[in-house]
């Protein structure tokens, strides 16, 4: 972010605050360069159903802003280009009920988005997952790392 590296992770921070995201900045790609600075904590009641839990912060650049984005489930997740390049995409893992925890129960999922008029994004509402017809780009995602049967959420 404007020419500078940062580590963007989550850490037990302990206490009341639970496992929250961070962000640190580094002089280099290995190097840690100043303290820590958390970004948030799971303090909503959705955050805290199994277990105090933020995980998963990705970076999303959009006309020249920077947005720290984790999802609902918790999951780890991640941006694309759609083929063609028209398209935004986040790829995620989650589980179907709110009380699901950190377990084999979470699914690779994928889902378009867009961006509101103010340049923020806009992800709308999750729906149950299901499988998404376009198989060019079920074999995108397959390559670039995200295994085969992902289940697709569309807007």
């Amino acid at each position: 972010m404007n020419g500078r590296l940062y580590l963007m992770g989550t850490y037990n921070a302990g206490g009341s605050f639970g496992q929250s995201l961070f962000i640190t900045p580094m002089s280099n790609p290995y190097t840690l360069s100043d303290a820590r600075v958390r970004l948030s904590s799971p303090t909503l009641s959705w955050e805290r159903q199994t277990g105090a839990v933020a995980e998963g912060p990705e970076p999303l650049y959009h006309n020249g802003r920077t947005f720290a984005n984790g999802v609902y489930a918790p999951g780890h997740n991640g941006f694309f280009k759609s083929p063609d390049g028209t398209e935004d995409w986040i790829v995620y893992h989650a589980n179907d009920s709110a009380g699901g925890g950190c377990d084999m129960n979470r699914s690779t999922r994928a889902r378009k988005f867009t961006w509101n008029a103010d340049g923020t994004p806009n992800f709308g509402t999750p729906g149950p997952p299901r499988r998404h017809p376009d198989r060019t780009l079920r074999r995108t995602l397959t390559h670039s790392g995200v295994r085969r049967n992902a289940a697709f959420d569309e807007m």
